[in-house]
């Protein structure tokens, strides 16, 4: 520090002035420091409540009620601490921004939420069924978003409603659908034809499509009813010909592996009618489930439309009284 003397002429109570030029200020005074962006606030107290809060006792209403409570209460102080008044203090919020909202779908109810397709710009947005006729898929989960996000926020403009979406696309990795050609989806877990085990359905295989029928470690072959029985009808379509009844069970099987590349197709062909084409297409059309089959025209395999709608197909048929394709 320097000492600066008195010159005549100046007045007598500036004796000496302290020069603190050249050294660092030591004050904890926070308004000195520059104040942190309303968003890395928000940022914390929503990470903050997802640490502290324990989620299976609050339902989104409860959500939106604590975090606004919890946010503003950290704006209001943040504010009083840096000496912020009127338009510089920090505003409170009135709801809950779609970025928290997304956040909130993420980390409670659309856990393992993903993109499928090639790339980010075109693929779609997917997430996982733990529950229900679709467990264990994949399933398109825009419509879900959106209406969660109004149990977040009721009043939700439909702009912030698409910046939701938007949100969430952003925060979601792209993934890969399951190519193991080996594990059959079925209707009660995930079957391993060599190991001939069945295991539970788990997010980390990416299926968006599974058989309706499940696996039953103890079934035989059905018992005849009303004088019908399997293996005798297959053996009349076949006309008693062990091959042709043989590539009947082996397109059956097939119909359960649809990641495999078999590079072929069973064509059903016949100059008459009522000789047994369309019950065979029917009875596996209800072995993989009637959702999951479509019927189309020989021009709709043309269209690229039609085709990126039959993602979670397992099957095609197309049906007439000469030729039928699954």
């Amino acid at each position: 520090m320097t000492s600066i003397k008195n010159h005549p002429g100046t007045p007598k109570e500036s004796t000496e002035a302290i020069s603190s030029v050249g050294t660092h200020s030591t004050t904890s005074d926070r308004r000195a420091v520059r104040k942190p962006p309303i968003n890395q606030l928000i940022h914390d107290e929503v990470l903050l409540f997802f640490d502290t809060r324990d989620q299976s006792t609050c339902s989104p209403e409860d959500v939106e009620m604590e975090l606004l409570n919890r946010i503003n209460t950290r704006l209001v102080s943040e504010s009083v601490a840096y000496g912020l008044k009127g338009r510089d203090a920090y505003q409170q919020l009135k709801a809950l921004p779609p970025a928290v909202i997304a956040e909130c779908i993420l980390k409670r109810e659309l856990k393992h939420t993903g993109l499928i397709g090639k790339s980010r710009a075109t693929a779609e947005l997917m997430t996982y069924e733990a529950e229900g006729p679709d467990m264990g898929l994949y399933v398109p989960a825009e419509e879900r978003i959106r209406s969660l996000a109004r149990q977040y926020h009721y009043t939700i403009s439909p702009k912030d409603l698409n910046a939701v979406v938007e949100c969430v696309r952003d925060s979601v990795p792209l993934l890969k659908e399951s190519e193991d050609s080996d594990v059959v989806a079925l209707a009660n877990g995930l079957f391993n034809v060599r190991s001939k085990e069945l295991r539970d359905f788990s997010p980390e295989v990416v299926l968006t499509s599974k058989a309706f029928v499940p696996f039953l470690a103890d079934a035989t072959s059905c018992q005849e009813i009303d004088g019908w029985h399997i293996d005798k009808w297959f053996r009349e379509l076949a006309n008693n010909d062990p091959e042709v009844e043989q590539l009947f069970w082996e397109n059956i099987a097939a119909l359960f592996r649809p990641n495999h590349p078999f590079g072929k197709a069973m064509l059903l062909y016949s100059p008459t009618g009522s000789n047994g084409k369309g019950s065979l297409i029917e009875l596996m059309r209800n072995l993989v489930g009637a959702e999951r089959v479509a019927t189309l025209s020989m021009s709709d395999l043309e269209s690229s439309i039609f085709l990126r709608s039959c993602v979670a197909l397992f099957a095609f048929s197309r049906m007439r009284t000469r030729l039928a394709i699954t």
